[in-house]
């Protein structure tokens, strides 16, 4: 089925992805996916269930994988864009895997998702397969991709949902196993995160963003669509104004850093 490519635009607004139109929309990105390589991400998940007892990587880690285990994703955002930061399109993919009714959460995390407008029931009744999620993205040219680089900021648990998701599997017990799925699934990521540490610069996604003169232009916060769009605009200022060597910070995930430098 052909679905014809918009012309090149700044985004007016996220397209919501449920299971009637994620066929179209996964063919959408296909053709897109040669001339918009750079690919923004972010998740919303249930919260943290388990709370890690120290900072040390692999307790990081252990307790990243025990959260991404139990838990389910909620909603993936993706943006893609060409090399000089020109967006081809925001999405925003609600799955259905997640019943808010009886599955594994934190609470609070669920009363803040439905205050910024995820609409739970409509994503259980309409939404997204994970398994057929996987599979559309593995034939996409999004997954597996080394002409693609993935872009997220604070990434360890975005990636740790789209790794499980993928390989429809629970993650690895160690890390280095991580890290090894990490690289067949996304050959080349930045984590924008680790980047404004290198560079002195602090804080969560907005207040970045607020400190490199980034608006939100669509949606809001705690939207993976919006927000994954905001992760693009900060990483394409950054990388033109702030931090211009930034194939130093391929293939390291902030607070992971351990075993991202052991490969």
């Amino acid at each position: 089925m052909a679905v014809p490519i918009e012309p090149k635009q700044t985004p007016s607004k996220v397209r919501s992805v449920y299971k009637h139109n994620l066929e179209e929309e996964m063919i959408r990105i296909s053709h897109l996916i040669d001339d918009f390589p750079f690919v923004s991400m972010d998740t919303e998940f249930p919260g943290v269930v388990h709370a890690r007892t120290s900072r040390a990587a692999d307790e990081c880690y252990r307790i990243l994988k025990k959260n991404v285990d139990d838990l389910k994703l909620i909603q993936l955002g993706l943006t893609l864009s060409d090399a000089s930061g020109l967006v081809a399109g925001v999405w925003e993919f609600n799955f259905a895997d997640f019943d808010a009714a009886s599955d594994l959460q934190s609470a609070p995390s669920i009363d803040l998702l439905r205050r910024h407008g995820i609409d739970f029931e409509r994503n259980l009744a309409e939404g997204v397969e994970a398994v057929r999620f996987a599979e559309l993205a593995m034939s996409s040219g999004l997954a597996c991709n080394g002409d693609v680089t993935w872009i997220a900021f604070h990434g360890s648990y975005d990636f740790a949902y789209l790794v499980k998701v993928l390989s429809q599997r629970r993650l690895p017990e160690e890390p280095e196993g991580f890290f090894e799925a990490m690289r067949a699934f996304f050959p080349r990521f930045v984590d924008v995160k680790r980047m404004c540490c290198d560079g002195g610069v602090h804080g969560g996604l907005d207040r970045v963003a607020d400190a490199a003169g980034v608006r939100r232009t669509v949606g809001g916060k705690h939207q993976a669509g919006s927000d994954s769009l905001l992760t693009s605009d900060v990483y394409w200022r950054l990388s033109e104004t702030c931090f211009p060597a930034v194939d130093r910070h391929v293939g390291i995930l902030f607070g992971l850093e351990k075993f991202c430098y052991s490969y």
